[in-house]
C-alpha cells in the first residue's frame, strides 16, 4: 500500500450544489479515502460551502482567456495543470473526472490498485464505438482537429475525455499534451486530442514509455453511457448497436445501479447517465443525503 494518497480532481464552471451533489456524495459514500479537489470557476458561495463542509477542497480560479471554444475544450485544463504542477508529487493515482454527469459506485482506488500496473500507466474509459462510427460528434471532431492524421485516427476507439486516470506524473503529462494541442490548433477538440495522444504515445515525451489501460466492460472501470440504447437506458445517440466494440452493461434502473455485462459486479464509475432523464432523476434521488 502506497503511503501517498490518491486524488480525485474535477473542474466546474457555474455549477450549483444540486448539479454537483451526486458526484460529491457518491464519491464520499464509495469509501474513497484520498483527496477530493474541485477547481471552481463562476461558482456560488452556497455550493462552495456545501463542498467545504464535506471535506472537499475547493480551489477557485478565473478564466482570463478569450478563446470562444469554452470551458470543457480548453479552459478547465489551466487550473488542473497549475494544481498538478505544484502537488503531483504528493499523490499516487490521479483521477480526472467530469462532475456534472458522473458518479462513483465503488472506491476507484481499489480498482486502480488491482489493475493499473505496470507504471507509468494511463487508464482511459472506452465509449464502445470507433471514432468513424460515431458521426454526430467524434468523427467530425477528429477530422477538424487532425486533418493530416484523420485516415488512421478515425479507426481508433473513442476514449472519453471526461474520465482519465493513472499515476500522477502520467496524468499530468498527458493532460499537458492535450492542452498544448488545443492551444496550438484553433479548431482542435480535447477528446480528439486524447485519442491522438494515446495512439501516438511518442508524442508524450515520456522518458520511460507509456502503458495505456483501456479496460473492457467486464472489468468494471467506467460505464460511459452514450453508446447504449436499451430498455433501462436510452441514449439519444445510442442508435448503432451493431457497431459497438464491447458488450452492453446491465442497467438496473430500479436500484440505480450499473453492472458489468455479466451482471457480476458494479462499475466503479458511471458517466454520462444524464443521456437518459430517468437516470438523472434516479441519481439525484439516490444521492440526496449524506
Amino acid at each position: 500500500m502506497s503511503e501517498k494518497p490518491d486524488l480525485v480532481i474535477t473542474a466546474i464552471s457555474g455549477y450549483t450544489w444540486e448539479k454537483i451533489r451526486p458526484f460529491a456524495l457518491s464519491l464520499i459514500q464509495s469509501g474513497f479515502q484520498g483527496d477530493i479537489v474541485v477547481l471552481a470557476t463562476n461558482t456560488d458561495d452556497f455550493t462552495i460551502e456545501c463542498l467545504d463542509n464535506r471535506g472537499i477542497k475547493v480551489v477557485q480560479s478565473r478564466i482570463e482567456d478569450n478563446d470562444p471554444r469554452g470551458f470543457v475544450i480548453k479552459h478547465r485544463f489551466v487550473p488542473l495543470l497549475r494544481f498538478l504542477a505544484k502537488h503531483k508529487h504528493e499523490y499516487r493515482y490521479v483521477i480526472w473526472a467530469d462532475a456534472g454527469d458522473q458518479i462513483f459506485q465503488t472506491n476507484p482506488s481499489e480498482w486502480l490498485e488491482a489493475h493499473a500496473v505496470p507504471l507509468p500507466t494511463l487508464v482511459c474509459a472506452r465509449e464502445c464505438w470507433r471514432i468513424k462510427d460515431e458521426v454526430n460528434f467524434n468523427d467530425p471532431w477528429a477530422k477538424a482537429s487532425f486533418p493530416n492524421d484523420y485516415d488512421w485516427l478515425r479507426n481508433q476507439e473513442v476514449l472519453c475525455g471526461g474520465t482519465v486516470a493513472g499515476d500522477a506524473d502520467t496524468v499530468y503529462n498527458v493532460i499537458g499534451q492535450i492542452y498544448q494541442i488545443v492551444c496550438d490548433n484553433s479548431v482542435a477538440n480535447d477528446q480528439s486530442a486524447l485519442a491522438y495522444a494515446v495512439n501516438r504515445p511518442f508524442n508524450l515525451r515520456m522518458p520511460h514509455g507509456l502503458y495505456t489501460c483501456i479496460p473492457r466492460m467486464v472489468e468494471g472501470w467506467t460505464a460511459t453511457c452514450s453508446a447504449f440504447d436499451t430498455t433501462n437506458f436510452q441514449s439519444p445517440i445510442g442508435l448503432y448497436s451493431s457497431l459497438l466494440t464491447d458488450r452492453v452493461p446491465v442497467f438496473d434502473l430500479e436500484r440505480g445501479l450499473v453492472l458489468t455485462p455479466d451482471g457480476k459486479k458494479l462499475f466503479s464509475i458511471v458517466h454520462q447517465y444524464n443521456r437518459d432523464i430517468r437516470w438523472v432523476h434516479k441519481m439525484h434521488e439516490k444521492y440526496r443525503w449524506d
